[in-house]
């Protein structure tokens, strides 16, 4: 019974370096730890995405290619939650760029990425200033950003060829490795298991090989965006 047992560990721990592999590379690509920008802020409580805000000043499809080279997209702000996390870690004054537009049909916002609407919502939400959007009077105003006028997180439209900072979204996926442990964003501790503030889901922190497996468990079963293993 022993000899059975301890061959049972070793498998566990090739299964677990095995699979741990596996799991790194397919996460390693996309992985963002959150650091670049002036400012920049994980939403532990909502997606889990990063939100980066970058001061140099560049035309709206400059900057939605320097979010795309970084992994994203300009910010798409789809629910009120959202923009008001956005707006308090890395909203600006100096009326940086997110992802909404009507250069396609003027008068029909959408978001860059095809976003219409989030979960118990029938319309696009939006923020808009008083009298706003405006499209410049007619001159042609077809991107969007924070308002530098009343600085409380409402919107203006803006031309495209105006420069501001922008904000950059990224969807922060699983970085494994074998050897750490696997967390929720913004949890961490001990081997053991709870809770998550996501809507009840359950998370796992688990030392040593047993991370690869859990990471194959994750990628299998569960939303890896919402998980990590370091």
């Amino acid at each position: 019974m022993k000899r059975v047992a301890i061959v049972a560990v070793g498998l566990a721990l090739v299964v677990g370096i095995v699979l741990g592999g596996i799991s790194k590379s397919l996460g390693a690509s996309a992985h963002t730890t959150c650091t670049s920008g002036a400012a920049n802020a994980i939403w532990t409580e909502g997606n889990g995405h990063c939100y980066m805000r970058f001061d140099t000043f560049e035309h709206f499809y400059e900057a939605r290619r320097d979010c795309e080279n970084r992994g994203g997209y300009l910010a798409t702000l789809t629910s009120a939650e959202e923009d008001a996390f956005v707006w308090a870690n890395v909203g600006s004054d100096a009326q940086p760029w997110f992802g909404f537009s009507d250069a396609f049909i003027e008068g029909q916002w959408q978001w860059i990425t095809g976003e219409v609407a989030v979960v118990d919502q029938d319309t696009v939400y939006t923020n808009w200033g008083p009298d706003e959007p405006n499209d410049g009077d007619g001159s042609g105003e077809d991107g969007a950003t924070y308002s530098a006028i009343l600085v409380d997180g409402t919107w203006n439209d803006l031309a495209l060829w105006s420069v501001h900072p922008y904000i950059c979204e990224v969807e922060t996926t699983p970085s494994y490795a074998v050897g750490g442990f696997a967390e929720y964003p913004a949890l961490a501790g001990a081997p053991g298991t709870g809770t998550s503030g996501m809507g009840g889901t359950t998370y796992a922190v688990l030392a040593g090989a047993a991370a690869g497996v859990l990471a194959f468990a994750v990628l299998a079963t569960l939303s890896v965006k919402r998980w990590r293993v370091r």
